[in-house]
């Protein structure tokens, strides 16, 4: 995982609350694990790509309901799709049948307030427990439930575990892609090929400002084995995401056809 650099303010502070940047900058994480299965399938490239079908799960809120305005989710289908071509994953066509089954689901996880910690402290864990995993994998989640049952070992001290345990402290904005073998699932069976999630930071921040940029920024470890989260720091520009040319993201505007339905 990357430390993320001095100049990049996440070690640091800003006198203007996020809330009120023009250019906020973005904490994330992204994390991919490959299966047994999915390492024994050859590897999608640009120049050999993978091809699936997909499905777009939509919104869902989790933990503390913030009664969150989501972005459409064509137009995240649009953006994800757009992300999958830089490791090689391309939709099904008549000529290149699919092997892979995309399911995409995104959404809000939102930690409870104080007092709310106070009334339901088994609740909160399992919902802190819960961000830990979209930030970090089930291995980190492990982490994460060792240290609340039986304390703090040195290595839970480095700056890489520091940050992703207060990602998964706050609340977040995440998207998770989990690939199934095809065939598999025609026969009834789901047989996991690879799993990547992605979670930001949501203070001071939207969904429409922040997921567009988090899906783009995660593009080149879809797929991608990882020995360990990558946590990323990114300015954006609110309302815009860049790939190719500026796209105004807006929720309340009329998008194409979904990408991935």
């Amino acid at each position: 995982m990357h430390d993320p650099s001095p100049e990049s303010g996440w070690r640091g502070f800003w006198l203007l609350p996020k809330s009120f940047q023009q250019n906020p900058e973005l904490e994330m994480t992204v994390f991919s694990e490959v299966t047994d299965l999915g390492r024994s399938l050859p590897t999608a490239t640009p120049e050999e790509p993978v091809y699936y079908v997909g499905h777009n799960g939509g919104f869902t809120e989790r933990g503390d309901h913030m009664g969150e305005r989501p972005p459409a989710a064509n137009y995240l289908g649009q953006v994800l799709r757009h992300a999958l071509t830089t490791n090689g994953y391309q939709p099904a066509t008549a000529q290149h049948p699919a092997s892979l089954l995309l399911i995409f689901h995104w959404g809000s996880h939102h930690a409870m307030d104080r007092e709310m910690r106070v009334m339901f402290p088994e609740l909160s864990r399992r919902h802190f427990l819960e961000r830990a995993k979209l930030v970090g994998g089930r291995r980190f989640e492990s982490s994460v439930s060792r240290r609340i049952s039986f304390g703090d070992f040195l290595t839970d001290h480095t700056a890489d575990v520091e940050f992703l345990a207060d990602q998964a402290n706050l609340g977040v904005y995440f998207a998770v892609v989990s690939a199934y073998d095809l065939a598999s699932h025609r026969q009834g069976r789901r047989q996991l090929v690879w799993r990547t999630s992605l979670t930001v930071n949501t203070s001071g921040v939207s969904m429409v400002d922040t997921l567009p940029a988090l899906i783009l920024t995660a593009a080149p470890s879809f797929g991608r084995d990882m020995r360990a989260p990558d946590v990323v720091c990114r300015r954006v520009r609110r309302g815009v995401v860049e790939y190719g040319p500026p796209v105004v993201v807006e929720s309340d505007v009329s998008l194409a056809t979904p990408s991935l339905d």
